[in-house]
């Protein structure tokens, strides 16, 4: 349904803001106020959307918190919130605070169980990132990546055919995923 103002109507609705615009700070609201809090964030998920792709990563990071402040509920701003933090050594401890109140509430998010995995495999605790990678795949069983990871934290932890059996699950899905493709040429060079 398309709406035609005219161009009163459209002289009316500018009366109306200037006036609220005037007004507001004799009242205890602004018009800015006005919009709701789902709105707020999206608007603040938006520009830290355009804030990235302009490389302003302090401020991508300022508005997805004011996101995730204004709409908690919503796991897309957690987790891109969790994933800024994440590639910032100094703020993994908030990272994984970030992606541990996203499990809470949804304890299949993907986000957080690639993140959860790749966190437990650089801390050496390659049982709990086994967990966590395997608990992904078994929602999403084909990603070269994920499964290219968990090779990593088999071969890591000493299972180096369980580790080929992940690289070789990967190249099924994807034959040119070079990560996958260099482990296992690097596991059999070894021998």
């Amino acid at each position: 349904m398309d709406i035609k103002l005219t161009k009163e109507d459209k002289k009316n609705i500018g009366i109306a803001i200037l006036a609220l615009l005037v007004i507001s700070p004799f009242i205890s609201i602004s018009p800015f106020q006005l919009v709701t809090r789902k709105e707020k964030a999206m608007l603040y998920g938006n520009t830290a959307v355009a804030d990235l792709q302009k490389k302003d990563l302090v401020s991508a990071e300022k508005n997805f918190r004011k996101a995730s402040l204004l709409d908690p509920r919503n796991e897309a701003y957690q987790e891109s919130l969790g994933m800024m933090l994440s590639n910032q050594q100094e703020k993994l401890n908030e990272a994984t605070e970030v992606f541990n109140k996203i499990m809470e509430k949804n304890p299949n998010n993907l986000t957080a169980l690639y993140f959860f995995g790749s966190y437990y495999q650089s801390k050496g605790d390659y049982e709990e990132s086994k967990k966590k990678l395997q608990a992904y795949l078994d929602i999403n069983p084909q990603n070269p990546e994920v499964l290219t990871m968990l090779g990593v934290v088999y071969y890591k932890s000493g299972n180096t055919e369980g580790a080929k059996e992940q690289w070789q699950k990967a190249l099924q899905i994807d034959q040119n995923f070079e990560a996958a493709q260099n482990n296992l040429a690097t596991v059999e060079s070894e021998k």
